[in-house]
């Protein structure tokens, strides 16, 4: 007599699709569920993030600013231009591109992950490198490193993906 193996696929579905919520990688469109050209508010009612600037914003502050969960210190934060979440920077490890890539890959693994369409450039401020991911309607991700490593990337659409500064 032969006995078949049942294994109840709703329980496990289930789980497989919490997980995904729960793992959103950084792509050029967002990430955590904010998504570029989402207002703050927007993005905090979608994300439930309670994104901030931590501080009150002054005239200066009003064109171009950043926001992160509750305004603290974060391992990343969203930059605000004329009201608009534009990109999203990486400044810690821990946070992936959907190529696994991140703060403290290489150099070798980014144009690995993304054959022939790397840019490579001279980084403005030290001797590394800015490797830049465009993507063909306006985004991008550029990855900085110290010419071995990631030492920090961004995602987000152009022209404020390009602002090597941030907000000035």
């Amino acid at each position: 007599m032969m006995r078949s193996k049942f294994i109840p696929l709703i329980p496990l579905l289930s789980v497989v699709f919490v997980g995904c919520t729960q793992l959103e990688h950084v792509s050029p469109y967002g990430y955590l569920g904010v998504k570029i050209g989402m207002s703050v508010s927007e993005a905090n009612d979608k994300s439930g993030l309670n994104l901030s600037a931590g501080h009150n914003l002054d005239e200066d502050d009003l064109y171009c600013h950043f926001v992160s969960p509750s305004g603290a210190a974060s391992p990343y934060g969203f930059m605000v231009v004329e009201g608009r979440i534009t990109r999203v920077d990486i400044r810690q490890g821990g946070i992936y591109t959907s190529t696994g890539l991140g703060v403290g890959s290489s150099e070798s693994e980014v144009l690995k992950a993304y054959p022939n369409q790397v840019e490579v450039s001279p980084h403005r401020y030290t001797d590394g490198h800015y490797l830049t991911v465009s993507i063909a309607d306006g985004y991008a991700i550029i990855f900085e490193t110290d010419t071995k490593q990631v030492e920090r990337y961004r995602a987000g659409s152009y022209p404020s993906i390009a602002w090597i500064e941030g907000c000035l």
